[in-house]
Formats: C-alpha cells, sequence, structure tokens
C-alpha cells in the first residue's frame, strides 16, 4: 500500500515540475542554466534546513564515491529534465524514449 502512494505522490510531483518549468519559460525571459542552478540551490538549502545531521563529512571511500557518482546523476538528470522541458515537443514523447 506505501508503494502505491509514492508512486502517486511522485507522479504528482514530477507533473508539477514539468508544468511550472514550462509555465516559467513562457511567462518569462529565463534561461534554462538559470533555472537549474537556482533550483539546485534552493533544493540542496532544503535539504540542509530539513536533515542536518544527515551530512557526511567527506572521506575517499567506495561509500563517498558512490555518493560522489549519485549526485552527478542527479546533476544531468535535472538539466536534461529542464533542457527537454523547454523544447517545443511532447514532453510524453522524450519522456517515453528515456
Amino acid at each position: 500500500m506505501q508503494w502505491i502512494f509514492i508512486s502517486v505522490l511522485l507522479a504528482l510531483i514530477c507533473t508539477l515540475y514539468v508544468v511550472l518549468s514550462q509555465y516559467l519559460y513562457t511567462a518569462t525571459n529565463i534561461s534554462v542554466k538559470k533555472v537549474f542552478v537556482n533550483v539546485i540551490l534552493i533544493a540542496a538549502i532544503c535539504s540542509l534546513i530539513a536533515f542536518p545531521r544527515e551530512v557526511i563529512i567527506p572521506q575517499w571511500n567506495t561509500t563517498y564515491l558512490y555518493l560522489i557518482l549519485i549526485g552527478v546523476c542527479l546533476f544531468f538528470q535535472n538539466y536534461l529534465l529542464l533542457i527537454g522541458t523547454k523544447l517545443p515537443l511532447n514532453f510524453g514523447i522524450i519522456d517515453g524514449l528515456a
């Protein structure tokens, strides 16, 4: 039952992310890079406020290497999602191919 709630919530948040991004691009003259940098910065601040004790001091081991790789994946995922949102195509096509 919990996976249904999480799936629905994730679908709503992803849809809201795309809709708000498209509205921002059409209502203002803001670049993808500005949106991306500010969204990531706001998310980082929210994460630090919500979970301040979960920050790991960098240590060069495999766990931290995996955290770096996940961070790089998250970086490209969000950046490419914002680029795809700005394209004049049906986003379902892009999402379906991904």
